[in-house]
């Protein structure tokens, strides 16, 4: 009978165990975890070709040649064993073990991850390999061990390393930890967009990138994965260094530097989080004296680089400190549906639901007495937000989160005397009191709010889009209809 020896976590942390006592860095870690993803999706598996694999634990039953075990391996006797006996082939440990044995031959610091997994596996997909790299890493990120043995994956908050698409492989060991600021607006000048919108050009625009930027508001972007080579500095910082940028300017004093609290304790997580994993010392040095931590301007004598950030006034030391001081680089969660449920006491009600309760891909919520409270990580930056009944009422028609409007992305907003108004992701619900609420969204949105809004001369939604016959949409509104056609044209109908 089939059962189950590890959740994939346990699995993979056992994984992750046998690597660092053999020695494996982080990237071949991750190589081999890449390697039970794709070969079992970390799953211990018997096969009946194998008739002593059915006697051992496992979690499932395949028939691949005589493949056993997270990594398939062969269990097939020749002159000597093709990988290894039964037991070996289906133990965790001892299937990573032999994995990391193979690796280990290779110089797989450089070069495609995925080549190396197939290079090790031979297996007849070698394309399976580096597509599961990501999700290894992610893995690898929140379950990897740091100070104290507490597991650490929250040294960022929003991955957009997929968007990256220039740069390379880290070719050479990690020698420290470079600071660098975004430069254009102060920190106290900056919102918090700024960190997103930054991101956003530095990926469309191909003009620089980092591994970690770091907002106002403490938010973490992860842009890069650790194991590639960005564009920071000139070309040895950015092949020896990892690189963290702040929002701020290197004008800024000390005290304008320490006002943004927040973001420096943010940032300080990611650098004990480096600091842990690759064995930098939380030390301000120059470039002379690595390993350790530095700034952007300390990289000139390499040349390639005149920039001077993060600024003489850039508070190091307090930085520094936030680091060492943290056990582990864990944050602390906070149930943000408690937080957003205080906020809106005054009107929400008695909370009906025990907890939270899930919703669309991978969010939650909680039932009160006049509206619910909404939260999904990535939506308002991982912030909560509460949703009057009135304008429930109209989401739910649509299908809650699950349909075209998703999460809601700002609080509501209330009309005096009129009615409410609350934005969600595709789209904003308007709603009268006593009427029912409509959705306006899309290019016909765009035309009603051109016109003023509620207050123009269309007046407030009383339909949702319809489709107007001849391939087009209309809105219908208190004082007239927007209908527009293929051709992107919106006309205006009076009523």
């Amino acid at each position: 009978m089939a059962y189950s020896l590890d959740s994939r976590d346990g699995y993979v942390r056992r994984i992750i165990a046998v690597g660092r006592a053999m020695g494996i860095q982080p990237r071949g870690i991750v190589i081999g975890i890449a390697t039970g993803l794709a070969e079992s999706n970390i799953k211990v598996y018997a096969n009946p070709k194998v008739p002593e694999s059915m006697r051992l634990p496992h979690d499932a039953v395949a028939s691949d040649g005589k493949s056993v075990g997270i990594f398939q391996q062969q269990v097939v006797m020749g002159n000597g064993w093709w990988w290894g006996d039964a037991e070996t082939c289906m133990g965790p440990e001892s299937s990573a073990r032999l994995f990391f044995e193979r690796l280990a031959k290779r110089n797989y610091m450089t070069g495609d991850a995925g080549a190396h997994a197939q290079a090790v596996q031979g297996s007849a997909y070698p394309d399976r390999y580096g597509q599961r790299m990501n999700e290894a890493q992610q893995l690898y990120d929140r379950l990897a061990a740091g100070g104290g043995g507490t597991p650490v994956g929250t040294y960022y908050d929003t991955d957009r390393s997929d968007e990256f698409d220039f740069g390379g492989p880290r070719t050479l060991p990690i020698a420290g930890i470079c600071v660098h600021d975004t430069e254009g607006v102060t920190s106290a000048q900056a919102t918090d967009e700024t960190d997103d919108n930054t991101t956003t050009y530095q990926c469309t625009s191909r003009t620089g990138s980092y591994h970690i930027m770091v907002g106002v508001d403490g938010e973490r972007i992860r842009q890069n994965t650790d194991d590639w080579t960005v564009w920071a500095t000139g070309n040895k910082g950015n092949d020896v260094l990892l690189h963290i940028c702040f929002v701020g300017s290197a004008r800024q004093t000390r005290a304008e530097w320490l006002a943004q609290d927040k973001m420096l304790r943010a940032g300080a997580t990611v650098i004990r989080y480096w600091s842990d994993k690759y064995s930098v010392p939380l030390k301000k040095v120059t470039a002379a004296g690595l390993p350790g931590v530095l700034g952007h301007v300390d990289t000139q004598v390499w040349g390639g680089t005149d920039h001077t950030d993060p600024g003489p006034n850039f508070p190091y030391d307090k930085v520094l400190a936030y680091a060492k001081a943290g056990a582990t680089t864990t944050v602390p969660l906070v149930n943000q549906i408690n937080v957003e449920a205080d906020v809106a006491k005054g009107w929400i009600g008695k909370r009906l639901t025990d907890g939270e309760k899930d919703a669309a891909r991978g969010g939650k919520f909680a039932d009160f007495e006049n509206g619910s409270i909404y939260w999904h990580p990535k939506v308002r930056k991982g912030l909560a937000t509460a949703v009057p009944a009135h304008i429930m009422e109209a989401w739910a028609a649509l299908d809650w989160e699950n349909g075209f409007l998703g999460y809601p992305k700002r609080r509501h907003t209330i009309i005096a005397g009129v009615g409410d108004v609350q934005a969600f992701e595709g789209g904003v619900i308007y709603r009268r009191y006593g009427q029912p609420g409509f959705p306006v969204r899309g290019i016909i949105g765009e035309r009603w709010a051109a016109e003023g809004f509620e207050t123009g001369p269309l007046g407030w939604p009383v339909s949702d889009e319809e489709d107007n016959g001849t391939g087009g949409r209309v809105q219908r509104f208190e004082n007239g209809s927007l209908s527009w056609d293929a051709s992107g044209a919106v006309k205006t109908v009076q009523s």
